[in-house]
């Protein structure tokens, strides 16, 4: 299993990172239900498989449809900033992102906060795709 530090810099980019502290037991407690999220995810991911192909993203395991996938890898017309753009946008992209967004991160929908995290989370999904 992957440490803290790993984790922690999955997703987003605006997540701090701070050592479990006695003095701060919220971020402490955070920090080990987004690992038990982390855990749980890539746990039904691997057990259940899933429509798509399971990629691992900056230590993740996802499931990306075929169509992404070709978008990711197969598109040489494309450039790489036009794939990553596709690959946000995209009805994957985004909602693989929400979801994320909601349910690791706790962004309410329907806020600034959670578009500009469904944006970044998108975009880092994408990157990791095609990387």
């Amino acid at each position: 299993m992957a440490d803290i530090e790993d984790v922690i810099s999955a997703f987003p980019e605006d997540y701090e990172t701070e050592s479990s502290s006695p003095t701060n037991p919220e971020r402490e407690t955070h920090n080990k239900c987004w690992l038990a999220m982390k855990a749980a995810w890539d746990t039904l991911a691997e057990y259940c498989g899933g429509p798509g192909v399971p990629v691992n993203i900056e230590g993740m395991t996802v499931s990306a449809p075929p169509e992404v996938i070709k978008i990711a890898h197969s598109n040489p017309e494309l450039t790489r900033e036009e794939r990553i753009a596709a690959i946000a946008e995209s009805e994957w992209g985004r909602n693989t992102a929400a979801g994320m967004c909601e349910k690791l991160f706790g962004a309410e929908p329907g806020t600034s906060e959670h578009e500009r995290c469904v944006e970044s989370t998108a975009k880092r999904l994408a990157k990791g795709l095609i990387d």
